[in-house]
Parts: structure tokens; C-alpha cells; sequence
């Protein structure tokens, strides 16, 4: 292959990997800028290169596998999640609890991916604003106002941030992935065909050796055995159950995005502003015990906690059914 035919191929994928770029970095902002699992600078670009390739596999999952809904648009989250949690941000130590439940199926599996997930669609789709869009934004915004308030100072060494700097880390956090979409929206609006975003064979072998390159910087210091064997195990379950479980429509969410519109960001920046007012409410509010550890991050922890649990397992028992169901109506 000489220059000219790498430059066509590469101008040829390149909607594609603009996509994974604005997934990647929704990805990121949420799931690590907003939650400050990890305020040390020096990390995050290793990290957001982590996030982009894992977007790639996860658009590769939701075409290969039909995902359309939302049971499996989770399972394609906990994917990013678990893998994200191990290989590229580990919590090192033997903390079990920590080091599968809380970050990769808590944190990572619904703040960064699910989340991240539904703020890409809600760019690409370039809907309005929407009452419901607003409540979200606000609920969201009170729980997680309170969390940037008092999670930081429950890490070593760590302080509660002021409000001016947790207002200035949402803002700059919720602004990254908007930025993106409006400038990519010249590749992206190109997408014309779902099977574009399967990833090729040189593309498996960018992921394949990025994620490497990632595992190596790590190995040293923070990957778990315990989180290895977790992500063997869990991730293996979920791309099963994606493959078992796959939608016999043959399409998938990405068909009902087509074409990719330019993201409203008139409207999207007035459910950033909704978001980060209810973030100041949730700030504002002293803390109740403790001041060291209030009971409201206690809380909301024990929350990430009991989701990260229960996710996974109800998920599968709804695909489950759905598929039980389907296959019912075509026996009939």
C-alpha cells in the first residue's frame, strides 16, 4: 500500500472516526472529568485516547448486534465500563468491592457510558428542548452538585472543591462534547449507512493496539488481577448475552439516527445552564452529620453501589424475557 491509497482509505473513514471521537470524548467528560475520579492531568490524555477507542467498539457492537433499545444499548455501557475501569483508569489495590462494583459497573458502566451514550444521541439528533429533557437535567444536576462537592475530599488527600470550581469543571465538562459535534458534523452528517461504523480490519488493529499500549502503561502500577478476571468474566457475559439476545430486525439504533443532524446548541446550552443551576442548589446544601463525611456523599455512593449490583443481572433477566416473548410470538 503506498501514501495515496493509505490517504484514500483514511479520508474514506474518517465520518467514521469522527463519531467515535464525539462519543469518546462525551465519554470522557462525563465519566471522568465530571465524577473527578481522577484529577491529576498528567493521566487524561492516555485516558481520552482510552475513551475514543473504546467508542469504536461500542458503535461496532450496537451495528454488529442490532442494539436498538435500551436494555442493550446498557449491556454495550457495561462493556465500556468494565473494560475502561480495568485496563485504562484501574483503581489498583484489593478492594473488590472498589475495584468491579463501584467504579467499572457503577461510575464508568452508567455515568460515562450510558450516560455519555444518550448525550451523543441527544447532539447528533439536533432535537429542541423538551420539558422532560429539562427535568432530567435538573435531577441530574442537584445529585450531581452534591457529588462534586463532597466526593473529592473523600480521596487521599483530596479537599471539597468550591462552588466557582465545580461550576468551572461542568461547564468545560458539558461544552467538550457539544464543541466536538458542531465541528465534526461536516464527517458525520456524510454517514449514510449503519455497516459504515463496523470497525475494519486495520481499525481492529488501531483498538487492538492502542488498548495495548494502554495495558502497558498500567501493568506496573494499578491492573488488578481481581480486575482482569472481573472484566474476563463480565465482559464475556454481556458481548454473550449482545450476541444471543441480538435484534431480529437487523437494524439498529444508529438506522433510526440517520442522517446524523448538526447538534442544537442553543438548546443544548440551556440544558447545560439548567443542569449547572441545579448543581450550585445541590452544592449549597450543608452537609448533614458529619462535616468530614456528610451523610448526603454517603448516600449517594451506596447508590452507585446498589446500581452497580443490580444493573447487570436485571438487564439480562429483561433481554431475556423480551427474547422469550419473541420467540413465543413466533411459534404462534
Amino acid at each position: 500500500m503506498n501514501l495515496q491509497e493509505a490517504d484514500s482509505i483514511l479520508k474514506q473513514r474518517a465520518p467514521a472516526w469522527a463519531l467515535r471521537l464525539l462519543l469518546g470524548t462525551a465519554y470522557f467528560a462525563l465519566g471522568e472529568v465530571m465524577l473527578w475520579n481522577n484529577p491529576d492531568p498528567a493521566a487524561w490524555p492516555f485516558r481520552f485516547v482510552g475513551c475514543v477507542l473504546l467508542a469504536a467498539l461500542a458503535l461496532d457492537l450496537i451495528v454488529r448486534f442490532h442494539i436498538h433499545d435500551v436494555p442493550g444499548l446498557l449491556m454495550v455501557s457495561g462493556v465500556f465500563g468494565v473494560t475502561y475501569g480495568v485496563l485504562v483508569a484501574p483503581a489498583g489495590g484489593d478492594d473488590l468491592l472498589r475495584i468491579i462494583v463501584l467504579r467499572p459497573l457503577g461510575w464508568f458502566s452508567l455515568v460515562g457510558g450510558g450516560a455519555g451514550l444518550a448525550l451523543t444521541v441527544l447532539l447528533v439528533r439536533g432535537k429542541g428542548f423538551a420539558p422532560l429533557y429539562a427535568a432530567l437535567a435538573g435531577g441530574l444536576g442537584l445529585l450531581w452538585g452534591v457529588w462534586i462537592h463532597w466526593f473529592p475530599a473523600q480521596l487521599p488527600g483530596g479537599a471539597a472543591l468550591t462552588l466557582p470550581a465545580a461550576l468551572g469543571i461542568g461547564a468545560a465538562a458539558l461544552a467538550a462534547p457539544g464543541v466536538v459535534a458542531h465541528f465534526a458534523h461536516r464527517l458525520t452528517g456524510q454517514i449514510s449507512v449503519e455497516p459504515y461504523l463496523m470497525m475494519e480490519r486495520w481499525e481492529w488493529a488501531v483498538f487492538g493496539g492502542g488498548m495495548a499500549m494502554l495495558v502497558g502503561i498500567n501493568l506496573g502500577e494499578a491492573i488488578s488481577p481481581l480486575g482482569v478476571g472481573a472484566l474476563a468474566v463480565l465482559g464475556g457475559f454481556m458481548i454473550g448475552v449482545l450476541y444471543f439476545m441480538r435484534a431480529r430486525r437487523r437494524r439498529s439504533l444508529v438506522h433510526d439516527l440517520l442522517p446524523l443532524r448538526a447538534p442544537n446548541l442553543p438548546h443544548s446550552a440551556a440544558l447545560a445552564l439548567i443542569f449547572l443551576a441545579a448543581a450550585a442548589v445541590g452544592h449549597l446544601i450543608p452537609p448533614l452529620g458529619s462535616a468530614e463525611a456528610p451523610a448526603q456523599i454517603t448516600w449517594l455512593v451506596t447508590l452507585v453501589y446498589d446500581l452497580g449490583f443490580l444493573w447487570l443481572p436485571a438487564t439480562a433477566i429483561i433481554m431475556a424475557v423480551r427474547a422469550f416473548i419473541d420467540l413465543s410470538r413466533e411459534g404462534l
